[in-house]
């Protein structure tokens, strides 16, 4: 007879057996909670168990764990050293994690172990890919194939690395063997998807990609390459239906949201193409694709500060990112930061020297300092030799009227390439814009206006004009006289402070450029600041009531804190001038908070004919979000408006307030110049009437006008499109 010992060890190895065994069961049919238990049961009876062990490291691996998974097959390996498998597994969750280099060492350690092992030799070609080392990838696949002469994903993934070395007739021999032995392999499909994008075969192209989902729906790799495919060939809705069903199948594809973002953007949808981009930077946060694609709807918006630090982080996590230079430097240009955004440009193009957007962003910048010739020597070869990028069409178009001759030459290409389908939205808009002054500046109005007619089209229009009226309407009931009386004001008294304000398109710039080249007054341009403040009012004053209904509780101390805070965001040149003028025109709504908080400044008010106003901003491509001006109906309906509430503010608030009719302005510069300077408090200067020789910086629109003596040509400026204006007419006429 045995000794009772004996019998209890060999029952007690059966059961670990047993448990074993219905744990893969239930494992292989998908039960992993069943199975983790029964592994777990093994362990109560061996706790160095290796399989158990081993088995409970790929349930981790599976369930998203991968720091357990790791330490769970490391102890299986510690328990039993000499196991492939094991070495073979690891190695998969290590390159899952990123951690190539171990992977490799653990697939090397499975092929010592076990060379006959084809998986490890396949596994091993394909972290050697992910390196960039295809020749030794190769080699691990021929192998395996040696081993295993029927291995489909040896076949497949051979063709997918000897296309990556531009091997391409074989790369689709191999792929055609893989869907021989096995024909609903996906990733073959899609590598020769890719084969035929490389050779300009589309339509194959896209057969492929469409197949790679056929025979596998949850394929989100062949989701993502069949909208990559479908962007590039202008067909947004389907690049966006593609991007979606890659997310379904699988959620955390970061790649996958940022290129749905691109193809939101590209149609226009900015707010849905940002959340996109955020999402896939909560999934990657060093992904600098999406940073620069962050940046690019921030900029597109108008929001130049929030795109710059974007860009700055795409260039910390991509530094040779030639296309995040350019963008970096495009919003410096519109901060007005010439000299940083050329050192940007000339970074990308040493990335990049045929960065088209670089050399075009470089000629923009000579254009708006007034250095016709070098902008032309820029753009000049590039036109010559019939360019069809959108950045050089429009940058060129600013130049035609300084060479004759140009316009000629430009015209076609811009009626060319903006009917591209694969332009964005953005781009087809800019090109529009261009094409539309080149045509109105040719006097082909119908020409002109159709062409404005479709860059406002292409802007989305997110202007609800019962919502406006409603904001008007409040403001108007809160600003009330009782209110105006009753509210103290700030007592950081200061002369210096003088408001342009007036519908965009009114004058505003020529008043601040007449008005900056007095010695003793400092053009501040647009400032941001007073819109910042009213936006941040109600978290300041307790988020109960939006603005302005929440000004009920403003007290003394919250305005000489706004005041102070406004002032020490002045410029810092502006610290020695009398006065300083802000000219952001559509402070015009916030005349009674400005009222508040400084009860000694000046009130310019701009005004010009409103129909050539309402033409004018409706024939801009205005930086930023101006959703009201993409409509003439809206147009009308918002000039309507701004009249109403300057009305009121005439009757309510207490600042002098000097009236400046652009048309008086350019038919008798003397005289109204003279007006404004003394109104300002200061002794005239001739220097006001020679303001186009003046240097500072204008970043606004009017950037170009400002530089030349007046002109009267903008008189009128709506009558060759009479036409076309009733809508406006119709608007104008109507009774808030």
């Amino acid at each position: 007879m045995k000794p009772p010992a004996a019998k209890t060890d060999t029952r007690k190895v059966q059961a670990i057996r047993s448990l074993l065994a219905q744990g893969v069961h239930s494992h292989q049919q998908g039960a992993l909670a069943q199975a983790e238990a029964l592994y777990r049961q093994v362990l109560l009876h061996d706790p160095q168990n290796a399989d158990a062990l081993h088995l409970l490291g790929l349930i981790a691996h599976q369930e998203g764990n991968q720091t357990e998974a790791i330490r769970l097959i490391e102890r299986a390996i510690a328990c039993k050293p000499g196991i492939a498998v094991f070495h073979l597994n690891l190695g998969a969750i290590l390159k899952a994690r990123g951690e190539l280099e171990a992977a490799i060492t653990h697939y090397q350690e499975a092929i010592r172990l076990q060379p006959d092992l084809v998986e490890a030799y396949n596994n091993l070609g394909n972290v050697l890919h992910a390196q960039g080392r295809f020749q030794e990838a190769v080699t691990c696949y021929h192998q395996a194939i040696r081993l295993r002469p029927d291995y489909a994903e040896a076949y497949a993934n051979l063709g997918a690395c000897l296309r990556q070395q531009g091997k391409q007739a074989e790369a689709i021999m191999y792929c055609r063997q893989a869907l021989q032995i096995r024909p609903d392999h996906a990733e073959a499909y899609s590598t020769l998807g890719n084969i035929f994008w490389d050779q300009g075969d589309l339509e194959a192209a896209r057969v492929h990609f469409q197949k790679a989902v056929q025979v596998k729906p949850d394929n989100a790799e062949g989701y993502f390459s069949l909208g990559n495919l479908l962007q590039s060939q202008g067909d947004f809705a389907g690049a966006i239906a593609s991007y979606r069903q890659a997310l379904h199948h699988n959620p955390g594809y970061a790649e996958a949201y940022n290129n749905l973002g691109t193809a939101l953007q590209k149609v226009g949808d900015l707010s849905s193409a940002r959340t996109s981009y955020e999402q896939a930077l909560r999934l990657q946060p060093d992904l600098a694709e999406a940073h620069k694609n962050l940046g690019d709807v921030h900029q597109e918006s108008g929001h130049f500060l929030r795109a710059i630090a974007h860009y700055r982080k795409a260039l910390r996590y991509k530094p040779g990112y030639a296309e995040a230079c350019t963008n970096l430097a495009t919003a410096l240009q519109m901060q007005g930061k010439f000299s940083a955004a050329l050192l940007y440009y000339r970074k990308a193009l040493q990335i990049d020297p045929a960065c088209l957007e670089a050399i075009a962003g470089e000629a923009s910048i000579w254009e708006k300092r007034g250095d016709f010739a070098r902008a032309y020597r820029t753009v000049h070869p590039w036109i010559a030799s019939g360019t069809t990028n959108a950045a050089l069409l429009t940058t060129a178009a600013l130049l035609c009227r300084h060479y004759n001759g140009l316009s000629d030459q430009i015209i076609p290409l811009l009626e060319q390439v903006a009917q591209q389908e694969t332009l964005s939205l953005w781009q087809r808009r800019n090109l529009l814009f261009a094409l539309g002054k080149l045509y109105d500046e040719q006097k082909l109005f119908d020409k002109a206006f159709t062409c404005y007619q479709q860059a406002n089209a292409c802007k989305p229009c997110r202007f609800d004009p019962d919502e406006h009226m409603a904001f008007i309407k409040a403001l108007i009931e809160t600003y009330d006289t009782a209110f105006m009386t009753r509210m103290p004001r700030a007592s950081l008294c200061s002369e210096r402070l003088v408001f342009i304000v007036g519908m965009p398109r009114s004058g505003t710039s020529l008043v601040e450029q007449i008005l900056a080249s007095h010695p003793a007054i400092f053009g501040a341009g647009e400032l941001p600041t007073l819109p910042q403040i009213v936006q941040a009012l109600p978290a300041i004053l307790g988020p109960a009531s939006p603005y302005p209904r929440c000004l009920h509780s403003l007290s003394l101390e919250v305005l000489n804190t706004l005041a102070h805070h406004y002032l020490k965001r002045l410029p810092i040149s502006s610290r020695d001038a009398s006065r300083v003028t802000d000219k952001m025109p559509l402070n015009f709504l916030h005349l009674g908070l400005i009222a508040l908080l400084f009860p000694q400044a000046r009130i310019i008010h701009c005004l010009r004919d409103p129909l050539d106003t309402c033409l004018s901003c409706y024939f801009q491509d205005f930086a930023g979000e101006h959703p009201y001006a993409y409509n003439l109906t809206h147009l009308g309906l918002y000039y309507r408006s701004y009249q109403k509430l300057m009305q009121h503010w005439k009757e309510v608030i207490d600042l002098p307030l000097l009236e400046v009719h652009y048309e008086e302005l350019v038919t008798h510069p003397e005289e109204i110049s003279r007006q404004m300077v003394a109104f300002c408090g200061l002794p005239w200067d001739e220097r006001c009437l020679r303001f186009y020789e003046n240097k500072r910086l204008v970043k606004t629109a009017s950037y170009d006008q400002v530089r030349r003596p007046l002109y009267t040509t903008s008189l009128g400026r709506h009558r060759p499109y009479t036409r076309y204006l009733e809508p406006l007419r119709a608007a104008l006429a109507q009774e808030i």
